[in-house]
């Protein structure tokens, strides 16, 4: 897995690309972690180039969520692949974050 980072306005966007394994959700929390604590609240995970996600690493996203959550941010989904989609709504996770397809949108729906 590979993340680069920007950010647009107020939100951090994280390209991941590949596979996300165990070991690999837990690189993703630290940096999550580390930009909250830099005094980041809103994070948009850009999954377009993500081909798959080891079972044990879907903690990751909704912890990514809700550490977003409990400092007064967000965070959301962009670009989900339709098989990480499908896994996402089969353990319901998908109900509990925003999704887009268009970068604009995600970043302006921050302001909402």
């Amino acid at each position: 897995m590979e993340i680069q980072t920007g950010q647009v306005g107020t939100v951090l966007v994280f390209d991941i690309d590949g596979v996300i394994t165990t070991d690999d959700s837990d690189d993703l929390r630290r940096l999550v972690k580390k930009a909250n604590e830099e005094g980041h609240r809103n994070f948009l995970l850009n999954l377009e180039n993500v081909t798959r996600v080891e079972e044990a690493a879907y903690g990751a996203l909704t912890w990514c969520y809700k550490l977003a959550l409990d400092h007064g941010g967000a965070c959301k989904l962009l670009n989900l692949p339709k098989r990480l989609e499908d896994k996402l709504a089969a353990y319901h996770i998908l109900t509990v974050f925003d999704t887009f397809t268009n970068e604009a949108e995600a970043v302006a729906s921050f302001g909402k």
